[in-house]
């Protein structure tokens, strides 16, 4: 899903070369990927620490609250809400 290359064109000259599978990541996380990847890369060849800010939640949390949430019943709420009068309506007009 995910393949990475870093090629040496010269001495000093570089490119990194990425190719991510569309089920793996969106727009959105491809532009944070390349953001941290840009930082990490010029903290490297400036001799600094990255100092990326530390992630506000980690996937453990985003489990647990998922676990949480089916737990508690909106895994049923949102099922209920597809069933909604509405798109009965629409897929029954659709059938004539």
């Amino acid at each position: 899903l995910l393949a990475a290359a870093l090629l040496r064109l010269a001495p000093r000259r570089h490119v990194f070369v990425g190719a991510v599978h569309h089920i793996a990541a969106d727009g959105w996380s491809m532009g944070v990927f390349v953001r941290e990847i840009a930082a990490l890369y010029r903290a490297r060849v400036e001799g600094r620490p990255a100092g990326l800010p530390p992630l506000p939640i980690q996937y453990v949390d985003f489990a647990r609250w998922q676990r949480q949430a089916l737990a508690g019943g909106e895994a049923a709420a949102g099922a209920a809400a597809r069933e909604a009068p509405e798109d009965r309506a629409v897929r029954a007009a659709g059938r004539r």
